[in-house]
């Protein structure tokens, strides 16, 4: 089976106009209660930028920060499950991610966030229905789709994720990743040629992306058998 590219990144489509203060009332409560609410966006917004430029000690000591004037917060929470998983501390990373969600049962990217954990814990099964949940509170995250169709390749229901690339690529045309997943899948199933096409897409989207041009040599290579 061949590689197929993941999203852990915190540039999703939410995090792109990501703030820290959000508008969750058990939040706003419990800030007004510490008396210091702008210290906890401040602290919250430095660590968010640490842990986009890849400082994850420093982020982290931020999201505690947050956490230890309001231990339910809702974003550094999520944010710093995000960064356990980042760090390969799963069990950390599914607490506190499982607080955010308690507090927002409506929080697609926790679940989104959650259904990646549970996809490095190899639970696959799991983490497609995280993604599943998370999809039907935010539609048109095409991170999440690539995301599920990657599980679905894990659980080998090559279909299944056949369509989830498709639907994230509608929502996204650009995502080198995805033309990648989608081409890789459909050399799984023999379909050459559309394999090549999106394999060629990857590359013109992403040219230094080697693996894409592996599987590409393959897909030629089948056209002509």
């Amino acid at each position: 089976m061949g590689r197929t590219f993941l999203d852990k990144a915190l540039r999703t489509p939410t995090a792109g106009r990501f703030r820290f203060r959000i508008g969750a009332r058990s939040n706003r409560r419990r800030s007004k209660q510490t008396g210091r609410p702008r210290d906890l966006e401040c602290n919250g917004c430095a660590g968010y930028q640490l842990h986009q430029a890849g400082n994850f000690s420093k982020a982290e000591s931020q999201y505690r920060q947050v956490l230890h004037q309001d231990s339910r917060h809702i974003v550094a929470n999520n944010l710093l499950g995000l960064l356990c998983l980042h760090t390969k501390r799963f069990e950390e990373a599914v607490t506190f991610i499982e607080i955010a969600i308690a507090e927002k049962p409506d929080h697609a990217q926790a679940h989104a966030n959650l259904g990646l954990v549970l996809k490095d814990l190899q639970k696959p099964d799991e983490a497609a229905l995280l993604f599943h949940v998370s999809l039907k509170l935010d539609p048109n995250n095409p991170r999440v789709y690539n995301n599920l169709g990657s599980v679905y390749i894990t659980l080998r229901r090559i279909e299944d994720a056949i369509k989830c690339f498709g639907q994230a690529l509608a929502i996204q045309p650009s995502f080198a990743e995805v033309h990648y997943n989608l081409g890789t899948a459909l050399l799984q199933l023999r379909h050459y040629e559309e394999a090549a096409t999106n394999l060629r897409k990857c590359l013109t989207l992403k040219p230094d992306m080697a693996d894409a041009e592996v599987k590409l040599q393959q897909a030629l290579k089948g056209q002509r058998n």
